[in-house]
């Protein structure tokens, strides 16, 4: 620095901003806090921070600030929230928000937060079953208290279940559990297929935290977060094809090089698998635990609600064949109970709200049924029991029973 410069510079006043950089506050702060993470461990600090890159996101502004007005519109005082929203055609992120703000509180929750899944985990144990063989539709198990010896060794060694409402259906079908979230039914079928047999299905399908396979997993008793949930429901929207989670489309350096990020999909579930599982969570949209979600958003939808003990967290995550989104609710810093709060409370209509704003009244095509359905064979378990005589009618996925 010369003498000019340097006493010029001392007669100039230290100025600071009148506001945060556009990165601190604004819709997309956590957004960009997570394609910060993934261009440093991609280039490293210097040359994400400092090397004059252009950065193209898959980021839909719009969407986001939707996602956000549904959240800070819905929540109640107290908890916060999160969203995710995944194009299942691509793996592309279009929405990311925090119910918190950015300025005052750093950790994301949508990608950071690892929290219990609750019975937002059924479905992938769902799929196992059919993957196995089992028609939802004529599989019964006995919904009832159970007080289960999990064998020598276990701790503990029994295992002790109930329905969140402490009430019982008797034998039911897979296609009325789920309708019901029935913690009992599905212990049973965890116990049947076992457990190693849903975390593999889970890993296959976009969860990426570690699993253990214990039979409670099938009641959501591991921590995952929204966005490795939201990608996992994405492929059953993408009739079983899983892509992985991107935010960065294209990277263009100051030399004028281009890198290009493309999520390319692989097969995770057979069509025909993923095709049941949507039709019976979207019949849960209107006969089961979701029933509320026409009264917010009248298209096609298909998801799973999820609440854990003490309603520490709830969730819901649903889809359609355009976008897979999950949402999260519960307070950040500990599992601190919500009273009287189940996934269907706010998750369900912040889901709602948030697909009504993005899409409106768009008209959008069913699930695609696949040429080739699963191959059914009968489901001879230790834990199920026989239909109930007379054999109703078999329900259809997407209907009544």
């Amino acid at each position: 620095v010369s003498a000019p410069q340097a006493a010029a510079a001392s007669q100039t006043r230290l100025g600071v901003f009148a506001a945060p950089p556009p990165s601190q506050k604004g819709p997309a702060a956590y957004f960009v806090q997570y394609i910060t993470e993934q261009l440093i461990r991609r280039y490293g600090v210097t040359q994400a921070l400092e090397g004059g890159l252009k950065v193209y996101t898959s980021l839909d502004l719009r969407m986001q600030r939707d996602a956000l007005a549904a959240l800070k519109s819905t929540l109640p005082a107290g908890p916060a929230g999160a969203l995710v929203s995944i194009d299942p055609a691509t793996g592309y992120i279009r929405a990311m928000v925090a119910s918190t703000d950015y300025r005052t509180t750093k950790f994301n929750l949508a990608w950071q937060a690892h929290r219990q899944l609750g019975s937002a985990m059924k479905p992938f144990a769902l799929a196992a079953a059919i993957e196995e063989g089992a028609n939802p539709a004529t599989t019964y198990y006995t919904s009832q208290p159970l007080h289960l010896f999990l064998g020598p060794g276990a701790v503990p060694p029994y295992w002790n279940v109930s329905t969140f409402s402490n009430t019982y259906a008797g034998p039911i079908n897979l296609v009325q559990a789920t309708w019901q979230s029935d913690n009992t039914v599905y212990a049973q079928l965890a116990l049947d297929l076992g457990p190693r047999k849903i975390v593999t299905v889970a890993h296959r399908m976009g969860i990426t935290s570690p699993l253990a396979a214990y039979p409670s997993i099938v009641l959501g008793s591991e921590v995952v977060n929204p966005l490795e949930v939201a990608d996992a429901y994405a492929t059953f929207a993408a009739e079983g094809v899983r892509h992985d989670p991107q935010g960065l489309v294209k990277v263009v350096f100051p030399s004028g090089h281009v890198d290009r990020f493309v999520s390319r999909g692989r097969r995770a579930i057979p069509a025909g698998v993923a095709y049941v599982v949507d039709k019976i969570l979207e019949g849960n949209t209107r006969f089961g635990t979701a029933a509320a979600l026409p009264s917010y958003y009248a298209g096609i939808a298909a998801g799973k609600t999820g609440t854990t003990t003490n309603s520490a967290d709830a969730w819901f995550c649903g889809f359609d064949p355009r976008l897979a989104t999950a949402v999260w609710m519960g307070y950040p810093q500990a599992e601190v109970p919500m009273p009287g709060v189940q996934g269907a409370t706010y998750c369900v209509p912040i889901w709602g709200k948030y697909y009504q704003m993005v899409f409106g009244s768009q008209p959008i095509a069913d699930f695609i049924q696949p040429l080739r359905l699963p191959v059914y064979k009968p489901w001879i378990a230790h834990h199920a029991v026989a239909s109930p005589q007379p054999t109703p009618a078999a329900p259809s996925p997407s209907r009544s029973a």
